[in-house]
């Protein structure tokens, strides 16, 4: 599934693997996809995008709960999650995504897209946990 499949369609996390170039390049493209693509909202131009280091992220659901501003939102967001390689995190983030996918479907308007390396740990546990939240 491409970008703009992924911003269509009903599914709320895409991981995108970078094979041959960092995550931040990663992140460099998608921004570059959606300055160029006229998806409605259109995330770029209506300043509904936000990109954050997963760490990053975690420090701020700490300081706040991230999944009462998420229900309370009521415009579509684009949050970009930077997973860099090797970041001992699994068990907060997993519960973390796990929270956000309960937040009822027309509470939740927000599209997530995590960028991790291909051969990484991190980008293998993602896979892990969605292959398990979704499979049920």
């Amino acid at each position: 599934m491409g970008l703009s499949e992924f911003l269509d369609s009903g599914q709320q996390i895409w991981q995108l693997r970078m094979t041959d170039e960092d995550v931040w390049t990663g992140i460099t493209k998608v921004y570059q996809v959606l300055q160029n693509t006229s998806c409605t909202p259109n995330y770029s131009s209506e300043g509904q995008c936000t990109v954050l280091k997963l760490k990053r992220l975690l420090s701020v659901n700490r300081m706040i709960n991230l999944n009462v501003l998420l229900a309370s939102m009521e415009t579509p967001h684009l949050l970009m999650i930077v997973c860099e390689s090797n970041q001992p995190v699994y068990d907060e983030f997993e519960n973390m995504l796990q929270e956000m996918l309960n937040i009822p479907k027309e509470k939740f308007n927000m599209k997530i897209i995590l960028t991790t390396q291909t051969e990484s740990d991190i980008a293998d546990f993602i896979q892990e946990i969605a292959t398990e939240m979704f499979s049920c």
